[in-house]
């Protein structure tokens, strides 16, 4: 599982969400209306050339793996960055405090509206119409407007990511993202799966909370995204 983890969207794609990836035994690539991701077998080869030969002069990939890739011929870098990769092996018990749990409600098909309403205004990370059929969304709402959410993203192996934790700013401070991630990572552990996530590494606010939960760093990841195409 470690070696599966350093190379997180490569053995998603190949393995239990194949059916929502295309490409070629070389590169895949999450359907674009799901997720920005594409993987490579081995990222430290010369295979990730093969981006090229699933993505379209114009589209972008994200990558995530232990090392940064060499950006190959025919595409361009728009962004680097790193991201702390945690994982939880013994969940820790919420806080007495935090009453949000009780809030907690599924999110579907007729919540997407309101989901990317408050992705555009918290930016967790890339999040589109299809994302949500990653896996199990859930979220809380004042009234008729969701202010907090979370979800599955990436299954690689026995390890669920959970991803997009995001809140209004207006409700900040009230433990609704430890409550949820600590909702998910407490379901996936029943059902004998290891969560993880990722957070950005300067997002010291965020990866105390994971801590607190009983996530602990694995690795550092490294995100990347490519076009393909030269610089216009």
């Amino acid at each position: 599982m470690a070696d599966q983890l350093d190379n997180p969207a490569w053995y998603a794609l190949a393995g239990h969400q194949a059916h929502l990836a295309t490409g070629t035994a070389a590169a895949l690539r999450f359907d674009p209306t799901v997720a920005l991701f594409a993987g490579f077998p081995d990222p430290a080869g010369i295979g990730v050339a093969a981006i090229t030969d699933i993505l379209a002069p114009g589209e972008m990939a994200l990558l995530f793996n232990a090392a940064p890739v060499d950006v190959p011929a025919g595409c361009t870098s728009i962004y680097t960055g790193e991201a702390a990769q945690m994982v939880c092996d013994r969940l820790a018990p919420l806080d007495n405090s935090n009453t949000a749990t009780n809030d907690i409600i599924t999110l579907g098909d007729n919540d997407v509206a309101d989901m990317l309403a408050l992705v555009k205004l918290t930016e967790p990370g890339p999040f589109f119409e299809r994302t949500h059929v990653l896996g199990d969304y859930i979220g809380i709402r004042h009234g008729d407007q969701l202010v907090a959410m979370a979800g599955h993203r990436m299954h690689v192996g026995d390890a669920t990511e959970i991803s997009a934790v995001c809140t209004h700013p207006d409700a900040r401070g009230r433990g609704y993202a430890a409550a949820l991630v600590h909702h998910l990572a407490s379901s996936l552990i029943t059902n004998g799966q290891r969560p993880f996530l990722h957070a950005v590494v300067d997002n010291s606010a965020a990866i105390r909370v994971y801590e607190r939960l009983g996530f602990g760093h694995r690795i550092t990841i490294t995100a990347q995204v490519l076009r393909v195409g030269e610089p216009s």
